[in-house]
């Protein structure tokens, strides 16, 4: 499975190799999660068409991809893509991406793009959206009132939200928090 990682939701894009990372037999992590710089793209491409000695799952990150400034060298390595495993996952992490570049259609040939862009700072309502998203993954009941405070109070950033989350998931033990509480 290849996969290009877009955006600057670098929190968005963790979580995303996190459960990309899960997926892997633990007993055999240091063998088969690798990460490279996309400078040592053809190193990357070496051991994604490598199999697995687990059997099992394999993931390779190729991490700082400026899909604009790879030319045909990079071009060149990526035809191996057909050769990857099926058992094998190849991560390319990019900030952005031009959809029009002869690299990101064949890249999106062999697998998907996952666009992670950060929500921006004028759009509470989804930033509310978000923070209530995580907040019941956490199991952690809180009213909309808190919800938009919590919103207004730490913006876009996603890392500290899931943070304040935790904190609150500690204090409530289960229990529904006031506004007045949060606050404090």
């Amino acid at each position: 499975m290849i996969i290009l990682l877009a955006g600057d939701d670098q929190f968005a894009i963790r979580q995303k190799l996190e459960q990309y990372k899960a997926e892997l037999d633990s007993q055999w992590l240091e063998l088969c999660y690798h990460r490279f710089p996309s400078s040592a793209l053809e190193q990357a491409m070496s051991a994604a068409r490598t199999p697995s000695l687990s059997g099992g799952k394999r993931l390779v990150v190729v991490e700082d991809c400026n899909l604009k400034q790879w030319g045909d060298t990079q071009l060149e390595s990526l035809q191996q893509l057909a050769q990857i495993p099926d058992a094998t996952m190849v991560v390319f992490l990019a900030t952005n991406v031009d959809k029009r570049l002869k690299i990101y259609k064949h890249l999106i040939k062999y697998g998907q793009c996952f666009e992670l862009s950060l929500i921006p700072p004028w759009r509470t309502d989804l930033i509310a959206e978000a923070i209530a998203t995580q907040a019941k993954q956490m199991k952690l009941r809180l009213p909309k009132d808190v919800i938009e405070y919590l919103a207004e109070a730490i913006g876009n950033d996603m890392t500290r939200a899931v943070s304040e989350l935790r904190k609150l998931t500690i204090y409530t033990n289960g229990q529904l928090v006031g506004l007045a509480e949060v606050q404090s």
